[in-house]
Parts: structure tokens; sequence; C-alpha cells
């Protein structure tokens, strides 16, 4: 845990709110699955095995990989994840009073087609997991909704993860604000888009699935597993085909994320890869126990935390 501990970088108590916001949004993970090591990030630092085998038994961190009905439909890729999170950036659960988004925005923030946005807002109305407020609001376009259960959902799975957080780097958790919770959602928000926003190339975009992420987790928590079991086992998880895990780990191997062998393991790149990713996840964590600190010692600061926060989002 000393390894943990020894990067994270109190900053001084005077710090602006829009600097500490800056840092926490330009601290994200999913860099670290191209070998890069994120700005912030001191070099040198990782996550070994036992604490991905620790954070997959917890039930507060498996919810990426969950079997409701909400994991299974919005985190199916990262790029629905970052549609929800915008939805929810704009929904009255961020915001005092719901804001209209327009589906340019909600393309641009999920990477995705304007026909995929539009099935996939069509498909979350039908279930129950959105409401439409308003159609249209003239050329700012629609007022879109979390249902009750889905914002309790998120709500309760930012609150688990805050507290699995908390617990791994040994920080109590503070108290904030009544009057910073909105920017503090909002900004939840935000920490999302900047992981599971536009993706960049097609060729790339396998890497981000949640399918491939499943996988790698397993591996490297579990260890090297027979073929045959861990597909059966992976798509009973996943709620997916055998041959979608099989051409996942196919994928895994040609490009370099699993080790040479009769079994499937998870290679040395992979591990160095997906430790990096969980560093970086508890320095940012550990940015955000920072800002919540200040905001409980001030709150009187939530107004200027309030105008970072939407700064960031325009």
């Amino acid at each position: 845990m000393q390894e943990v501990l020894a990067f994270r970088e109190i900053p001084p108590a005077e710090i602006g709110m829009p600097a500490r916001v800056e840092r926490i949004l330009a601290l994200h993970w999913r860099a670290c699955l191209d070998g890069t090591v994120p700005p912030g990030l001191p070099p040198g630092t990782g996550v070994d095995a036992a604490m991905i085998r620790a954070a997959m038994a917890d039930p507060r961190t498996r919810y990426m990989f969950g079997q409701d009905r909400h994991s299974r439909f919005w985190h199916r890729e990262l790029a629905y994840l970052a549609l929800l999170s915008s939805i929810a950036l704009h929904a009255s659960w961020a915001n005092p009073a719901p804001r209209p988004v327009s589906t340019a925005l909600l393309m641009r923030h999920a990477g995705l087609s304007d026909r995929m946005v539009r099935l996939t807002l069509a498909q979350g109305i039908a279930t129950g997991d959105l409401i439409e407020t308003s159609r249209a609001v003239g050329r700012h376009g629609r007022l879109i909704e979390l249902s009750p259960p889905l914002a309790a959902a998120i709500e309760r799975r930012n609150t688990d993860t805050l507290g699995y957080m908390a617990g791994r780097l040994e920080r109590r958790i503070p108290v904030l604000p009544a009057a910073a919770r909105h920017a503090f959602n909002r900004l939840r928000c935000l920490m999302v888009l900047t992981v599971a926003g536009p993706l960049g190339t097609p060729t790339r975009r396998p890497i981000h699935r949640r399918s491939f992420l499943f996988l790698m987790f397993e591996l490297l928590a579990g260890g090297p597993q027979p073929l045959a079991p861990m597909v059966a086992a992976a798509a009973d998880r996943l709620h997916v085909t055998p041959m979608t895990v099989r051409n996942t780990l196919a994928l895994a191997r040609a490009t370099g994320w699993l080790a040479p062998g009769p079994q499937v393991a998870a290679s040395a790149m992979a591990e160095e890869r997906i430790g990096l990713a969980c560093a970086t996840v508890l320095h940012r964590w550990a940015l955000v126990l920072d800002l919540l600190e200040a905001l409980e010692a001030a709150p009187e600061r939530a107004a200027e935390f309030d105008a970072a926060v939407t700064a960031a989002a325009e």
C-alpha cells in the first residue's frame, strides 16, 4: 500500500478550484491501454495483480461487469457509457433544472453516429431508463431525464466507488456541502467522459469494449486459465456468445495482450498497462478526495467549484 500512497501529491490548501478540476480531468486511464503515461502521473507508479484481484472481488467495483440490466446495456462499450454520462450531465440529477442536449453534442461526447445515438435514446426511453420531457427545445435539442431507478443506480455506484477508493487510499470520505452536490455530479460525468469519450480510429475501439476489459482483468486477477472453461464462464458472465469471447481473445493475442502458451494468460505488456491504468485511477481519486476536503473545510467555495466545473464542461 505504501507504493500507492507514495505518489499522492497533496496540493497546497490555497489552490484554486479551476486548477483542481483541471488536474482531475487531465488524469485518466484510457491512454494507459495504449502504453502512454497520462500527464500528471509521476513516473514509476503501478499497481500489482494483488490489488486487481481485490478490486475484482469487491462488489463495489464490479458494476462495470455487472449482471443487472443497466450494466449490460449502458456499460457494454465505453461509448455507450459516455452517452449516458452526457445525458446525465444535462439532467436535473446534475443541475438545478434539466438542460437541453442536442444529438450533435451526444454524438461528439460518445463518438457514435447519428443513427446509433438516436437508436440508443429510443431504446433507453422504451425500457424506461430515460424520460423525454420535451422532444424539441428550439435549436438546442431535447430535454431528457434519467428515470428515478437509473439515477439511483448511478448515485449508488458513485457512492460505492468513492468508498472503495477512499479505503484503498486509506483516506476518510469528506462531507460534501449540499450546495456543491450538483457540481460534483457534473464533475463525475466529466470524469467518465474524459475516459469513455470518442475512441479514435475503429481499429483501436475493441480494446475499449466491456468484453475485452473484463477478460483482461479476469486473467490478471485469476492467472492463466484453460481455454474452454474460461470461454464458457466469460460468455455466461458477459451475456455474449462463446464465439464473441473467442474472437475477443483472438484480438487480444494478435495485439500482444496474451502470452504465448497452451493456456490463456495475460502478457507482461497487459499486466504493465492495466497496472498503470489502475494506478492512474487511484491517483485521480486521491485528487478528488483532496478537492472534497477543500470543500468541506470551506463550504463557501461551492460557488467557485460550480463555476469551475461549468467552465470545464463547455
